[in-house]
């Protein structure tokens, strides 16, 4: 856990992530939490929530600091599991309740490799960024200045392509180039990319930098959890 803490107010009417939530909720009649609450208030609740300090606490830690004090295993044993039954359940009476099915079920995505577009496409984070908001950061940018598109050594040697290669990604949804990075640190049915670069009108330092993920991605939610499915994409890759 960090604390991050303006250097400057911020500028052009730009407003907190934290904002476009309580917009949202209080569009949507979610009434659970009182989203007229500042953001420090919010920021406060959440700490003590989540892990048992307040933000004033956090703020006067000295700091980098260790308070986790021992590590705790089994805490089922004492808790038991946030079921109702206080159990694993492999039969979810909460997915029963909603009319959904109660038992561990698999349907591939209809958004996977075909004989068109033959790649999953995933992506991950870079432990040197925020997810897509820190590319205008020259510092940063000095550490890790682009992505690179992942690709097995074996399936780029059957498509002719070496480490370096500008290539073409494409499927239905975009096409765009990405350089490669030729290695067997990834499955042979698996190409991937740093997920956050690429930007077009981000500011000076972020934009035309290495290649967005997000274009090759399906507009489309998971239909229990609602979470984006942006792993479900497929490319094809060729020079």
């Amino acid at each position: 856990m960090s604390l991050r803490q303006p250097v400057v107010a911020p500028v052009f009417g730009q407003k907190l992530e934290y904002e476009f939530v309580k917009d949202l909720a209080l569009k949507m009649g979610y009434n659970v939490y009182p989203f007229n609450a500042p953001y420090e208030q919010f920021m406060d609740d959440a700490l003590k929530a989540g892990v048992g300090i307040g933000l004033a606490d956090l703020k006067a830690l000295p700091g980098a600091t260790w308070i986790g004090g021992d590590t705790r295993y089994n805490k089922y044993q004492a808790t038991g599991f946030a079921t109702p039954s206080k159990k694993f359940e492999f039969y979810s009476q909460q997915m029963a309740a909603k009319g959904l099915n109660p038992l561990p079920d698999y349907a591939p995505t209809s958004d996977g490799p075909s004989s068109a577009y033959p790649f999953y496409l995933v992506n991950w984070k870079e432990s040197l960024h925020t997810h897509s908001r820190t590319m205008n950061n020259r510092w940063l940018m000095e550490f890790h200045g682009e992505n690179e598109l992942w690709m097995n050594a074996d399936r780029a040697g059957q498509l002719g392509i070496r480490d370096g290669d500008i290539v073409n990604v494409q499927n239905q949804y975009a096409t765009a180039k990405a350089k490669v990075r030729v290695t067997r640190r990834i499955h042979p049915d698996v190409v991937g990319m740093t997920h956050g670069f690429g930007h077009t009108a981000l500011g000076p330092v972020a934009k035309g930098k290495g290649t967005s993920d997000t274009q090759f991605v399906p507009g489309k939610a998971e239909r229990i959890s609602g979470m984006a499915a942006h792993k479900d994409g497929a490319v094809k890759v060729y020079k």
